[in-house]
């Protein structure tokens, strides 16, 4: 199963560009492909394109000091991490996910059921919202 969370940052002007560009340049990292090796690759949020120029890395990490040290002037945001199955893309705090020794990126366990929860408040407001009205007999 491909990895959940994305990662997004925002940098300033490509090395190799010739061209100046007018503000920053959001990249997006994600999981591609299972592996091994598994490969993580980049693209701009909200689109299906990949940087053509930024080769696909084994894990997050490496791509993430690939794209800082190589590709761009200066970093101008840190890395955040999303969870791409939600919709809209939700915001992770760092206690919600965790990278293994092999870079491997999961969900902890407490993220997964906090999730859990939210869905079932969430159904027990719908279920109490669609029951018709009970009558008071007067």
């Amino acid at each position: 199963m491909k990895c959940p969370v994305i990662f997004r940052a925002k940098f300033e002007q490509p090395m190799e560009s010739t061209m100046r560009l007018p503000g920053p340049v959001a990249v997006e990292i994600y999981h591609a492909k299972m592996g091994p090796p598994g490969e993580w690759r980049a693209r701009c949020p909200g689109t299906r394109f990949d940087f053509r120029n930024i080769t696909p890395q084994s894990t997050s990490a490496t791509l993430q000091k690939q794209i800082a040290d190589v590709h761009f002037k200066r970093q101008l945001t840190p890395w955040e991490a999303f969870d791409a199955r939600q919709e809209p893309i939700r915001p992770l705090s760092a206690e919600d996910w965790r990278a293994d020794k092999d870079g491997k990126i999961f969900l902890t366990e407490s993220y997964l059921e906090k999730l859990k929860q939210e869905r079932t408040r969430k159904e027990n407001t719908v279920t109490k919202c669609s029951q018709p009205p009970t009558t008071i007999p007067t």
